[in-house]
Parts: C-alpha cells; sequence; structure tokens
C-alpha cells in the first residue's frame, strides 16, 4: 500500500466504526445481544516476501 492508501483505509475504519458509537452512549441502541467489543487498530511494514540484503 502507499502512504495515501494506508491514510485512506484508516477514514474508511473510522466512519465504520463511528457507524456503531452511539451504542456506547446510550445502551437502549444496542440490539439484544450486543456486548462490548475492543477493536485495535494496527498496520505495519510486511517485509515478506523482500529479496534480502
Amino acid at each position: 500500500m502507499t502512504a495515501a492508501e494506508l491514510a485512506e483505509l484508516g477514514e474508511q475504519f473510522s466512519v465504520l466504526l463511528e457507524s456503531y458509537g452511539e451504542r456506547f452512549d446510550d445502551p437502549s441502541r444496542r440490539p439484544e445481544g450486543a456486548e462490548p467489543v475492543t477493536v485495535l487498530r494496527i498496520a505495519f511494514r510486511n517485509r515478506r516476501g523482500e529479496a534480502a540484503s
């Protein structure tokens, strides 16, 4: 990924998570059976497949 693509991915991920945000502050908006979760966002350069130096 390019730096710009990674930034775009982060923005899209944030938008997706924000769509669930109202449930955090207002438990009445949670569907039956919903439970709290922790989401980790991590991205790093994967050097697998690069030629050895």
